[in-house]
């Protein structure tokens, strides 16, 4: 008979499931036309719950497949797993709230352990089919939806508190809509479709980058090009090379000298791409500082926050944090940090970041360096800046498939931080 045991000599790729992988390989492709979906439903119908029923239905089979295969968690990963649990169940002390623990639950659930499912159940089972047709379908699905509600006003006259009144098609939340968009583009760029499908891709990436007025997204795109810029020069003469760094040096000085004018150059660029009115972009830069304009005034919303539940008041508080009991009453900060730090304390923010870094690093380490480099920038950028991304289901999911597409063939995810199944 078998034995189940933890040793850190030995690692072995999880067990193929046709019974129970395929079908949740399926539901996870289906992430964004599900989104779609959801709005499409809420606005005809009212009903709020069809995204929410595809997450849990996502969450149950991928805990039941976890069972099935009797996998273990890594060794390096119990710390943290072991601190976010506390942080889970302290903070709600914290504010004498029950309704924390169950905010606690929600979102904790929705994020950092549904992306452990994930990555336990999709490693070493996420082919060259499987993520080409994920990044197909997500692109496609954005494609045709913003296109539509852009020149066939379908969906446009949308307006209520669950979706946004821009060229967003009926997508209820488009900053994750955004990053799946952009994760998929990525993969599907790193996979060499051509020039001719390659610039297809980026005009559509634009145009839909605009309609779903992501000015981070448009930013980005600027990032991969010099990142891919900067690979090509490097990877040549010893003369490109000193162009490159000689250029890097100015710009980064440039930067350094005059923040504020560069910051206003770009985000008018930006601005005059998407389709916000460039015009009260200068009523910003009158407005607030660099930094709120960089956040979208997410730093001034943590303020107002801890105005009312002070995160600094004592060390318990400081620690473990307030729970997520308090985004009740109070809208979300939209900065998987900041919301993490407010909620769970230094403790759970820490916790959260050393539980997805590792597995992250494991899988992107093997793509290649013109990807991998947008890759980091995109997801700690939206991460940080834009939105969550940790704590997003949807944008999880997306996360899990690349990065289990991109450690299937190298298995080290155990070894460098992801599952193990060990069998003596």
């Amino acid at each position: 008979m078998c034995l189940l045991r933890m040793d850190q000599r030995h690692y072995m790729t999880l067990p193929k499931s046709k019974t129970w992988s395929n079908p949740l390989i399926l539901l996870c492709i289906l992430n964004l036309p599900i989104m779609y979906l959801d709005g499409y439903i809420y606005t005809k119908i009212g009903f709020d719950r069809f995204q929410s029923m595809y997450f849990a239905l996502v969450m149950s089979l991928s805990f039941i497949y976890m069972v099935y295969s009797k996998t273990f968690i890594a060794n390096r990963l119990l710390i943290p797993l072991l601190t976010l649990s506390i942080a889970f169940i302290v903070s709600p002390l914290n504010i004498s709230s029950f309704g924390g623990l169950s905010g606690n639950l929600k979102y904790l659930l929705r994020g950092p352990f549904l992306f452990i499912f994930l990555i336990i159940c999709l490693k070493d089972n996420v082919s060259d089919r499987t993520v080409r047709a994920f990044c197909l379908i997500t692109i496609i699905t954005c494609t045709i939806s913003t296109f539509a509600h852009a020149f066939m006003s379908f969906g446009f006259s949308t307006k209520s508190n669950k979706l946004n009144p821009i060229l967003n098609g009926y997508f209820s939340d488009t900053n994750s809509a955004t990053f799946i968009l952009l994760l998929a583009s990525l993969v599907y760029l790193n996979s060499s479709p051509g020039k001719i499908k390659s610039l297809i891709l980026t005009l559509a990436l634009v145009f839909n980058l605009a309609a779903l007025d992501s000015k981070a997204g448009i930013l980005l795109i600027f990032v991969y090009l010099l990142v891919t810029c900067y690979f090509f020069i490097f990877s040549n003469t010893k003369t490109t090379r000193i162009i490159l760094y000689t250029i890097i040096t100015i710009i980064m000085g440039a930067i350094l000298t005059y923040p504020t004018q560069i910051a206003y150059f770009l985000l008018n660029l930006v601005y005059t791409i998407s389709v916000k009115d460039a015009g009260s972009l200068a009523f910003r830069f009158d407005t607030w500082n660099l930094l709120s304009i960089i956040t979208a005034t997410r730093d001034l919303k943590f303020i107002a926050l801890n105005d009312t539940y002070p995160l600094f008041e004592n060390f318990s508080t400081l620690l473990f944090g307030n729970s997520f009991g308090i985004y009740q009453d109070h809208s979300l900060v939209e900065s998987d940090l900041l919301d993490s730090l407010m909620a769970l304390g230094l403790i759970g923010c820490i916790s959260t970041f050393m539980l997805y870094v590792p597995i992250l690093c494991s899988g992107y380490k093997f793509s290649r360096p013109n990807v991998a480099v947008p890759l980091f920038i995109l997801i700690f950028s939206m991460s940080l800046l834009v939105g969550h991304v940790f704590f997003s289901p949807s944008s999880v999911i997306g996360l899990a498939i690349v990065a289990s597409y991109y450690s299937r063939t190298h298995n080290l995810l155990s070894k460098d931080g992801g599952f193990q199944n060990e069998v003596a």
